[in-house]
């Protein structure tokens, strides 16, 4: 592969918080016609392979999209690597820079682990309960929160005056509430960004990504361990454990 025009002057720095991109007068790519060899997936990316492409700053920069995206790594470099074969480096570059920039809202990354997420829930939630504490339950309350909330893409009605509004400031300062609803965002958001940069297949008949699948095996361990700690006591008195009980009803149906 040689480089071209465009591989030469390539733009890919990053600026803004590891956002945006900025022109570096660090040149990025050799001039030469032999920097681009032979290369493999595993290799590739690491800055101590003789086949690797850029320098340290498209090193860093790669880095830090790919540990902020864990659920789409895979998916990321191989497009990576597709697209700077096909066009260019910087057009590679700008290609995981534009996903990141979409599953990234405000401070809330949408592809950050559970854990991550639960901390982000739990403190706000704590803002939305604070203001609560401060401003009582009233209209001023209501309008702060809502705004807390629309800032992360979740959906609150305007104050009406003749409809409650103390339920939902009660939701607002739930962290369990916050964490279902920036749960169900991130399920929207990173299989619609999965579809619309191409990260799947275009002619698979059924696609799930690889985030779905793991929340979904989260949800169903959460699932079990409810099932399997709590118990329901029949009109005989008799003592089952809900999974039991489950299992004893599916039986009886099937």
């Amino acid at each position: 592969m040689k480089a071209d025009e465009s591989q030469q002057n390539q733009a890919i720095a990053t600026g803004n918080s590891g956002y945006g991109f900025f022109r570096s007068n660090a040149q990025l790519v050799s001039d030469g016609h032999n920097w681009a060899t032979k290369w493999h997936c595993g290799d590739i990316f690491e800055p101590s392979s003789e086949n690797y492409i850029g320098t340290r700053e498209c090193y860093s920069y790669r880095k830090k999209i790919f540990d902020r995206h864990p659920y789409l790594v895979n998916a990321l470099k191989t497009n990576y690597l597709k697209i700077y074969n096909e066009k260019s480096l910087r057009e590679a570059n700008l290609f995981i820079g534009g996903i990141d920039k979409e599953l990234i809202i405000h401070d809330l990354n949408l592809s950050d682990s559970t854990d991550k997420i639960k901390t982000f829930c739990d403190d706000i939630s704590s803002k939305c309960r604070f203001t609560v504490i401060e401003y009582g339950e009233n209209k001023i309350s209501y309008q702060i929160c809502r705004g807390i909330a629309n800032r992360y893409k979740i959906v609150i009605k305007a104050f009406d005056n003749d409809q409650p509004f103390i339920p939902t400031l009660n939701k607002l300062s739930c962290p369990k509430w916050w964490f279902k609803k920036i749960n169900l965002l991130r399920l929207q958001y990173i299989e619609q960004v999965s579809r619309k940069r191409n990260l799947v297949h275009k002619n698979g008949s059924c696609y799930a990504s690889q985030f779905a699948i793991e929340n979904g095996k989260t949800q169903l361990k959460r699932s079990f361990e409810y099932l399997l700690s709590n118990s329901i006591v029949n009109e005989d008195s008799q003592t089952y454990s809900l999974f039991l009980w489950m299992d004893l009803r599916n039986l009886h149906l099937s």
